[in-house]
């Protein structure tokens, strides 16, 4: 988007080929900001869902909202 700031996003499946109704996709959308040359600041919100849940009674969609503080060494 700019210098200083960035989309990350991201589609992940996980195909179950012998039972399709048991698959899995998980969906990531994070925004980046650069503090400075060695420090980011990201917070991403990640939705999975689970067609066919291994718990009985689980919901098929979860969500969470996840807040990260990167450095970098090298």
């Amino acid at each position: 988007l700019h210098d200083y700031l960035s989309y990350v996003g991201g589609l992940e499946g996980f195909l179950n080929v012998e039972e399709p109704g048991a698959s899995r996709f998980v969906f990531d959308n994070a925004l980046r900001s650069t503090l400075s040359d060695s420090f980011k600041v990201e917070v991403k919100a990640r939705f999975m869902y689970e067609a066919r849940p291994v718990v009985p009674g689980a919901k098929k969609l979860d969500t969470a909202l996840i807040l990260s503080l990167l450095y970098s060494v090298i």
